[in-house]
Order: structure tokens, then sequence, then C-alpha cells
């Protein structure tokens, strides 16, 4: 997992259309779905089921949607005071 791919999946979760997502993002449609496919493998679950062109998050997505968003949150909080830390230290 690296943060690619959860960037991609916030998207993707937020378009709820591939085509568009992957234009979005700059990448190709291809590179979008190996991305979250590999998430997929990766967390052992679906995490998008897919009705005609469009995706939806399924039970589990929402789940990790939710995690994820906790993650993001806790570390925009965590980071600054980790830069300052690794400023004060780089001053001793």
């Amino acid at each position: 997992m690296n943060l690619a791919q959860l960037s991609y999946f916030r998207h993707l979760a937020k378009i709820q259309h591939y085509t568009r997502a992957s234009e979005e993002l700059h990448i190709s449609q291809s590179a979008l779905s190996h991305s979250i496919a590999s998430l997929e493998d990766e967390l052992g679950c679906s995490l998008f089921r897919k009705e005609g062109r469009n995706v939806y998050l399924t039970d589990d997505g929402r789940l990790f949607q939710n995690m994820l968003i906790r993650v993001l949150l806790l570390s925009s909080r965590v980071l600054p005071s980790c830069n300052s830390a690794t400023v004060c230290l780089r001053a001793l």
C-alpha cells in the first residue's frame, strides 16, 4: 500500500467513475484499475462494486474510507509536530 493508491482510492470513491477519475488524476484508466486492484488484493476485500459505468463503495470500501479519513486527519496533526521536532533536533 502506498500514498498514490490511497489518493486514487479517495478520488475514485468521490467521483464514482473510473474514466473521469483517471482523467482528473492525470493517469491512464488501466493504471487506476491496476492500482485499485492491487490495493484490494493487499487488503483481501473488494472496495468497489461496478454498476454499469459507475462504481460504488462496498461495505468494506466505506469502512476503509472512514479509517483512511481518520488516518489522514491524524497525520495532518502529527506531521507538523514531527517537522518542528526535526528542525529542533537538527539545531542541536
